[in-house]
């Protein structure tokens, strides 16, 4: 993911903008991020592709603020759904 803080969200929460990239053998996937709300350590992103697949993901910040975990119940890869961690970099 490369995730930007923006000063735009929706309903007052701070917003992000950027890319969600889903890479696995069944699927490899760009989604751009549509809406977000970002709400002290929880954030839920609103994500599309060109091809029209849509999906949100949910997650969590870690207290250090260095990792953060998504997870997408919806199944926006090829109806897969999972859960991932991702780390400062």
């Amino acid at each position: 993911a490369d995730l930007t803080q923006s000063s735009t969200g929706d309903a007052g929460f701070l917003g992000v903008k950027g890319t969600v990239t889903y890479t696995s053998p069944a699927c490899t996937e760009e989604f751009g991020i549509t809406s977000s709300e970002l709400a002290g350590s929880f954030i839920q992103l609103r994500l599309s592709a060109k091809d029209g697949k849509a999906t949100t993901v949910y997650g969590n910040l870690d207290p250090k603020a260095t990792q953060l975990q998504l997870a997408d119940y919806d199944g926006g890869c090829n109806g897969l759904n999972g859960v991932g961690i991702l780390s400062l970099q």
